[in-house]
C-alpha cells in the first residue's frame, strides 16, 4: 500500500485517499482525516493507533529491533514481567505499562501482525486493540489488548466495551443512519463506502457486552455475515439497539440482493468483487455508489419491530457529552494550489491565526485578478464567473488586519504598478478634456450670444465627442469599505471589474443603508455584480450607471454579534444577498496562541505573491472589454461535477442537511465551479481544461464550507441553533425542578413557550438521549389519549459540574482529552515539547538516563520536523537554522 499511489483508506475507509508522502521520513497523508500533522511515520503510528508520541516510539522501536541497551525482544518491560491476562481477566502476575509493551510481547510470539484497529472511548482515549494474524494456512488469529486501572493487558477490554468507530460516530449528525456491521475489517470496508458504520469487539457471540448507548436517538442498519451467526448477531444488535434507544432499526441482508456472495460473506467481499458479488451496480460503479445503494435499500425494508420497552435497571450510564457547539472543520488547506497552501499554514502559525482565514483571503485575492477576465463552463449553456464572495466571522483580537495585509498586498502593488504605467496617459488625457470642455464652453457661448450657426455646429460635435469619451481616471482594482452607489461608478469607471474587501466588515451595515439619505437597504450593485449581469441604475440629479458584465469580488471579515444583528434585516435574506457568500466561522485562537512565533519566511511569501503575479501577467493581456477566455472540464471532472450535484441535490431536499439553506444551498454547485476555477487558474494557467482532480480539491472545500454556512445563516435567522438553544433550556429545567424522571407529555406541557406541538419536542429529546442527559425507559399510558413515553435523568446532570458552562477559553483548545485529536500545523509544536518535557523530568527509576537522551534528541527533531513537516521541502529551506531553532 505504500507505494506512493492512491489507496483505500485504512482509517476511515475513504476511496483514494491515502497515499504515502515522503520515503525518506515514512509520512503518510489521508485527504479526509490525517491531512494534518502526518510529518513522518511517528505521526503515522499516533494517527492510527490513538497513542501518545512515546509510545509511538516505543513501538517502532520494537518494531525495527533497534538497540536500546535491553534484548531486542525483551523478557521485561519496565522492569515487569509480560504475563498475558487469565481467561477471567485477571492478571496473572505484572502486567505491562502501556499498549505497546503488550503489543510488543504478542509480536514475539505472533510474529508482525496483518492488521490493528484501534477502540476509544467516548472521550477519545485509546482503550483497547484488537491485533490480526494472517497465517500461511489461511486461517487468522485475533487477539485483544486492552487498558484496565492497573496497565495494559492482553485480553479483552472490561464491559461494556466501546463500539469500534465511536469518535466518528460521536462526531457525526444525529441524522445519519449508522451501519452496524460484523468485525473491524467489514467496518472499514463499509467506512470505505461512505457510511457511518461501527462494530463490537470479540466476535459474534459478544455483542451484549458493549456500550451501544450512542445509538440512542439514531437510524439503525444492521448488515449480518451470510451466515448462521451472522443472522444471530443482527438479532442481538437489533435488541440491544432499541434498548438504548435506536429511532429504527433496519437489517439489510446482502444475500438476498447478491446472488454470488459467498457462504459467511460480508460486506467486504462484495467490495472486493468486480462484479459486485451479483448486486446491480454496474461496472463503472465506485464504493460510493455500493454505500448509496445500501442506504436506498434499507429504506425500503421494514424496520424490525420494537420489543424491548424497558431499560435494564443494572446498565451504567454513559458519560454526559456536554451541550456546547458543534466543532466546526478546519480549512483543509492540503486541498489548496501549493503556493498558496504553504503560505496559507505559514501565515496562520506566524500571526496565530485560524488557516480559514488566509484561506479563504488568498482565494479570493486570486479570484480578484482572473475575475471577469475568464469563465468557466462545465457544459452547454452554463457559464460560471469566477469571482468569489467571502466571509469570515472572527471576533475582535484576532489580528484580522495583519492578515488581510499581507494576503492583498500583491493586489495593492499591481495596483500601484498600474497607476504609475497609467499616470502619463491618464495625465494628458485629463489635460485634453480640459482643453476640449473650456473650447467647448467658448463655443456655447458664441452660438448662444452671436446665434453662430457654425459655432453651434461644432459644438455639438465636440459635446458628443466628449460624452462618448470615458472620463479619463487612475486605474483602481482593490476598495475598502463603499457606498453601493460608490461601488457602482468604480464599477463603470474601471472596466467593471472590481475587489471590495475590508477587515472592519462595516460593508453590511453600509448594505443595510447606514449612509444612504433614506436609510434604505441597496443590494443592487451586489447581486448584479456577483452574476454579471448588466448593471443599470438611473440616479436623480446624476449620471446613470450602466455596466456591462460588472464583476465585484468580495472578502470581508466581521464580529460575529454584528452579523447576527444582520438578521434582524428580512431584507438580506429575502433578497438573497447572503446566499451568494461563502462563510468561514473558525474558532478563536486567543487564549491559547504560542508567543513570539517565527514570522514567515521569505521564499514562503515570495511564492504566494509570485503566483498572483504570474496570472496578472497572463490574464492582464486580456482588455476589459473583451469577451473572456473560457476555461471547461475534462470528461473525468464532468463526471465528478454530475455526482457533486446529486449529492447536493439531496443536501436539499426534505430533511436533507440544507433543507432550512437552499437558497445558499442552491448556488453551492456554482459556487464550487468557481473555486475550482480559481485554483486551476494558480495552478495551469496555460491549460483551457480543469482537471478531475482541481474539482474534486473544490469539492472538499466545499464540504467545509457547509456547516460553516448552516452555523452562520442559522445564527441570523435564530439568533443560535435553536436545536441546541432548546435542549440546554429543557436541560435547565430538569435542575430547577430536580426532575429524576419525566414523560414527554408532561416536559411538553411545562414547555409549550418552546414547543407547541408535543411533536416539536422529539428532536430535541433524541438530543438529550445522544448525548447521555436522558434515556427512554418505559411507555407511560394514562387515560385516554395515547401512550407518553417516559425518560429517567442521568445523575450526572445534578452534579455541580455543569458542562454547559464550559467555554472554548476555559478548556485546552482540544478538550478534554491528553492528547489533541486534531491539531494544527504548528500548535503540535507547543503542545509536544511539553510531553517531551515531562518524558526527560520522569524519575531515573522510571526512565534511564540514556533514554532520557534518546528522548531529547526526539524532541529536537520532532520540534524542528513539526514546524517544518507540513510545508515543502523548498518552504523549509525558508525558516533559519539557528540555534533557536535546535
Amino acid at each position: 500500500m505504500l507505494d506512493g499511489k492512491h489507496h483505500p483508506c485504512p482509517r476511515c475507509g475513504g476511496k483514494d485517499r491515502f497515499r504515502l508522502i515522503d520515503p525518506d521520513a515514512g509520512a503518510v497523508l489521508c485527504n479526509q482525516c490525517f491531512s494534518k500533522n502526518n510529518g513522518d511515520f511517528l505521526a503515522a503510528v499516533m494517527w492510527m493507533t490513538g497513542c501518545d508520541f512515546p509510545e509511538a516510539v516505543r513501538m517502532v522501536g520494537d518494531y525495527l529491533g533497534l538497540d536500546d541497551g535491553k534484548p531486542d525482544i525483551p523478557a521485561k518491560v519496565n522492569g515487569k514481567t509480560v504475563v498475558p491476562a487469565k481467561a477471567n481477566g485477571k492478571p496473572a502476575g505484572n502486567v505491562p505499562i502501556e499498549a505497546a509493551d503488550a503489543l510488543a510481547e504478542l509480536k514475539a510470539r505472533l510474529g508482525q501482525p496483518s492488521a490493528l484497529w484501534p477502540y476509544h472511548n467516548a472521550q477519545g482515549e485509546l482503550v483497547g486493540l484488537v491485533v490480526r494474524w494472517d497465517k500461511p494456512d489461511g486461517t487468522k488469529e485475533i487477539r485483544p489488548i486492552s487498558k484496565h486501572s492497573d496497565g495494559w493487558r492482553i485480553g479483552a477490554m472490561p464491559k461494556p466495551r466501546p463500539l469500534y468507530g465511536l469518535r466518528e460516530l460521536l462526531a457525526a449528525d444525529p441524522s445519519v443512519p449508522v451501519v452496524v456491521v460484523e468485525g473491524e475489517k467489514t467496518a472499514d470496508a463499509a467506512r470505505q463506502c461512505g457510511l457511518m458504520a461501527v462494530t463490537s469487539c470479540s466476535g459474534s457471540k459478544a455483542a451484549k457486552y458493549s456500550d451501544w448507548s450512542p445509538l440512542a436517538g439514531r437510524e439503525v442498519i444492521i448488515l449480518p455475515d451470510h451466515d448462521e451467526a451472522g443472522e444471530g448477531y443482527a438479532d442481538d444488535v437489533a435488541k440491544l439497539a432499541y434498548e438504548a434507544g435506536a429511532v429504527r432499526v433496519r437489517i439489510l441482508r446482502l444475500g438476498d440482493y447478491a446472488s454470488e456472495l459467498p457462504p459467511a460473506g460480508d460486506l467486504a467481499d462484495v467490495l472486493d468483487a468486480p462484479d459486485w458479488c451479483g448486486l446491480p451496480l454496474g461496472e463503472a460503479a465506485g464504493p460510493e455508489a455500493l454505500g448509496r445503494w445500501i442506504l436506498d435499500t434499507a429504506k425500503t425494508l421494514d424496520p424490525v419491530p420494537a420489543t424491548v420497552e424497558t431499560k435494564p435497571e443494572t446498565s451504567e450510564w454513559p458519560e454526559i457529552l456536554p451541550l456546547e457547539a458543534e466543532q466546526l472543520p478546519v480549512f483543509p488547506t492540503d486541498a489548496l494550489p501549493a503556493n498558496l497552501r504553504e503560505w496559507v499554514e505559514a501565515e496562520a502559525y506566524a500571526t496565530q491565526t485560524p488557516p480559514d482565514l488566509a484561506a479563504l483571503l488568498a482565494l479570493s485575492v486570486c479570484s480578484a485578478v482572473v475575475a471577469r477576465r475568464v469563465e468557466i463552463e462545465p457544459r452547454p449553456g452554463w457559464r460560471e464567473p469566477l469571482n468569489l464572495f467571502a466571509v469570515i466571522l472572527l471576533d475582535p483580537g484576532n489580528r484580522k488586519s495583519k492578515v488581510f495585509s499581507d494576503a492583498t498586498k500583491p493586489l495593492y502593488d499591481i495596483e500601484k504598478r498600474e497607476i504609475e504605467k497609467a499616470r502619463p496617459v491618464v495625465a494628458a488625457a485629463q489635460s485634453e478634456r480640459r482643453i476640449l470642455e473650456r473650447k467647448l464652453a467658448k463655443l456655447e457661448k458664441l452660438a448662444g450670444e452671436k446665434d453662430d450657426s457654425k459655432a453651434q455646429e461644432q459644438a455639438n460635435e465636440l459635446a458628443f465627442r466628449l460624452a462618448a469619451t470615458p472620463e479619463p481616471c487612475l486605474p483602481r482594482l482593490i476598495v475598502d469599505n463603499a457606498t453601493p452607489e460608490k461601488l457602482g461608478d468604480l464599477l463603470a469607471k474601471h472596466g467593471g471589474r472590481l475587489a471590495s474587501m475590508s477587515a472592519e466588515g462595516e460593508v453590511f451595515e453600509i448594505l443595510a443603508g447606514r449612509y444612504s439619505g433614506n436609510s434604505k437597504a441597496n443590494f443592487e450593485v451586489h447581486l448584479k455584480a456577483h452574476a454579471g449581469d448588466w448593471l443599470r441604475v438611473d440616479r436623480i440629479g446624476r449620471d446613470a450607471v450602466s455596466v456591462e458584465r460588472p464583476t465585484l469580488v468580495c472578502a470581508y471579515t466581521v464580529q460575529p454579534e454584528v452579523f447576527r444583528d444582520i438578521g434582524k434585516d428580512s431584507n438580506f435574506r429575502g433578497r438573497g444577498v447572503l446566499a451568494r457568500f461563502l462563510y468561514a466561522c473558525p474558532k478563536s485562537p486567543v487564549g491559547h496562541r504560542i508567543i513570539a512565533p517565527p514570522p514567515v519566511p521569505p521564499a514562503i511569501y515570495e511564492r504566494y505573491c509570485e503566483s498572483i503575479e504570474a496570472m496578472e501577467r497572463l490574464f492582464g493581456t486580456l482588455e476589459d472589454g473583451s469577451e473572456p477566455a473560457v476555461i471547461r472540464l475534462t470528461s473525468d471532472a464532468q463526471a465528478r461535477l454530475i455526482e457533486w450535484e446529486t449529492e447536493v441535490e439531496r443536501l436539499l431536499a426534505d430533511d436533507g442537511e440544507l433543507e432550512h439553506f437552499r437558497d445558499w444551498g442552491g448556488k453551492l454547485a456554482g459556487a464550487t465551479l468557481r473555486l475550482a476555477g480559481v485554483m486551476h487558474c494558480v495552478e495551469r494557467p496555460e491549460e483551457d481544461h480543469v482537471q478531475s482532480d482541481t474539482l474534486a480539491r473544490a469539492i472538499r472545500i466545499a464540504r467545509y464550507l457547509i456547516p460553516h454556512a448552516i452555523r452562520v445563516l442559522g445564527s441570523v435567522s435564530a439568533g443560535i441553533d435553536a436545536r441546541y438553544s432548546d435542549a440546554m433550556s429543557i436541560v435547565r429545567w430538569i435542575r430547577k425542578h430536580n426532575q429524576q424522571q419525566f414523560s414527554k407529555r408532561e416536559i411538553h406541557q411545562k414547555n409549550r413557550h418552546l414547543f407547541p406541538l408535543v411533536d416539536d419536542i422529539e428532536p430535541v429529546l433524541s438530543e438529550l438521549e445522544r448525548r447521555g442527559y436522558i434515556r427512554k425507559t418505559k411507555t407511560d399510558k394514562h387515560g385516554r389519549g395515547r401512550p407518553s413515553e417516559v425518560y429517567e435523568v442521568n445523575p450526572r446532570v445534578f452534579e455541580t459540574q455543569n458542562p454547559e458552562t464550559h467555554t472554548q477559553n476555559t478548556q485546552k483548545p482540544w478538550g478534554n482529552s491528553e492528547e489533541p485529536p486534531t491539531r494544527g500545523n504548528f500548535e503540535v509544536f507547543e503542545y509536544g515539547i511539553g510531553q517531551f518535557e515531562n518524558e526527560i523530568a520522569k524519575p531515573s527509576e522510571a526512565r534511564s538516563e540514556a533514554t532520557k537522551n534518546e528522548t531529547a534528541v526526539l524532541a529536537g527533531n520532532l520540534a524542528r520536523e513539526t514546524i517544518t513537516g507540513p510545508l515543502s521541502e523548498t518552504a523549509r529551506e525558508g525558516y533559519p537554522d539557528n540555534e533557536t531553532w535546535k
